[in-house]
């Protein structure tokens, strides 16, 4: 048996007159390599879960972000095309982001009182201004795009409506990501909002805190008369 020799992996020869020693260092090489599969094995699996998690939680809290940049990517892809309707930067003066509920206030009032006298503004209302057949997101799209401010008329039943907070997190991704320093975006509070506030997300709760807005006053002339000017005034057209 001394006549035989074994060549290890690092290169050093033994001869089988050793051969307790050699399977012993054998033995323990192949049950570290079996402990380096296992702790392998369980590592990958475990960054498998982490970005399984991970992921999906980058996008959810970046979803608005995302929707927005598509759908400004497919508006500047459609505004290269030599048929495209859009020709300026904006097509009105303000958008109104409402609920279809608080549709006699929002008409009678608001949109009245910016369309009515000498100075009146060019006003986007979703049941007039948006084209029939088309996606209800890419119309929303185009009119915070083509609108050089959105109001939005919170209610109970704006927080209830699904394109309504659409509406609000779309614009709020146009003010933050386009817009620079100006602030494209003006609250108008409903009477009895406030006493809903805890249904709100946290981005409009943020929102509301930090900036200025408009409450709805009493119906009455005077006092909608005064409305309509502070709003426009907040417009600053």
């Amino acid at each position: 048996m001394k006549e035989y020799k074994c060549r290890l992996s690092n290169l050093t020869l033994v001869t089988f007159d050793k051969i307790e020693g050699v399977v012993d260092e054998l033995r323990m090489k192949c049950i570290s390599s079996i402990v380096l599969d296992i702790v392998g094995v369980i590592s990958g699996l475990f960054v498998v879960i982490f970005l399984s998690i991970l992921i999906p939680t980058i996008l959810y809290r970046h979803r608005w972000r995302i929707r927005y940049l598509f759908f400004a990517a497919k508006r500047v892809f459609r505004s290269s095309k030599p048929n495209s309707s859009i020709h300026r930067p904006f097509s009105f003066d303000v958008f109104l982001s409402y609920a279809d509920e608080d549709r006699v206030f929002v008409h009678s009032v608001i949109l009245k009182g910016l369309e009515s006298d000498e100075n009146s503004l060019s006003v986007c209302c979703h049941l007039r201004d948006f084209t029939a057949g088309r996606p209800i997101a890419e119309n929303i799209a185009d009119a915070i795009f083509l609108s050089r401010y959105t109001v939005c008329v919170l209610s109970e039943h704006y927080l209830n409506s699904y394109w309504c907070m659409y509406e609000y997190n779309l614009a709020r991704m146009e003010t933050e990501l386009t817009r620079g320093d100006e602030d494209a975006m003006i609250l108008v509070i409903m009477d009895g909002f406030k006493c809903h506030l805890e249904k709100s997300p946290l981005t409009l709760l943020a929102h509301i805190k930090a900036k200025s807005y408009l409450e709805v006053p009493p119906i009455n002339e005077e006092c909608v008369q005064t409305f309509v000017l502070r709003l426009k005034q907040a417009i600053r057209i």
